[in-house]
């Protein structure tokens, strides 16, 4: 009888530790999906044009707002910069810190012809690594921009301090 008791004791005590993770959020760190997604509330997230970056090397699924002053920022995720006098492309800026906001702290794990994706509405768009480079950070970047579609990710380097590391990446499909 008393093995019993105890082994029905246990069984409580394991449906409790369920819940309490449960209630908790789980066990880990949230996915950079997860942090997007509560970082902003509802009502932005439904907004006219909404794109996502998706980087599966490095773990990356995030929304970004080009035509949302508020949300278009590096204090959301990611901040949309059209160059300018170009039509062609554009670059997404995001913190490579230890915050949730700094999507870009794994950046520097890419390589040349490493893929990358910019998903709107039903349609993905693909663009690959043709370059790596660093440059002081001075709140300027002027690049010999390609004659197709691109996208520059930037960030601060965490391997070049006072620098800042930004990809080229072409269109392909």
């Amino acid at each position: 009888m008393a093995f019993i008791m105890l082994k029905r004791n246990l069984v409580f005590k394991i449906f409790l530790f369920l819940i309490l993770i449960y209630k908790l959020g789980g066990i880990g760190k949230p996915t950079n999906e997860e942090v997007i997604n509560k970082t902003l509330t509802n009502q932005y997230q439904n907004t006219k044009e909404n794109y996502t970056l998706i980087i599966p090397k490095i773990n990356i699924f995030a929304p970004f707002y080009k035509d949302n002053e508020k949300l278009n920022s590096v204090d959301y995720g990611l901040m949309y910069i059209k160059p300018q006098n170009d039509n062609r492309g554009f670059m997404l800026a995001s913190h490579s810190g230890s915050a949730d906001i700094s999507l870009f702290k794994r950046l520097e794990e890419l390589q040349i012809n490493d893929e990358v994706y910019i998903k709107t509405n039903n349609q993905i768009a693909t663009y690959k690594i043709t370059s790596k480079n660093y440059k002081e950070k001075d709140g300027t970047l002027k690049i010999d921009f390609p004659n197709n579609k691109y996208l520059v990710l930037i960030t601060c380097s965490k391997i070049k301090l006072n620098q800042q590391v930004y990809y080229l990446a072409i269109f392909v499909k």
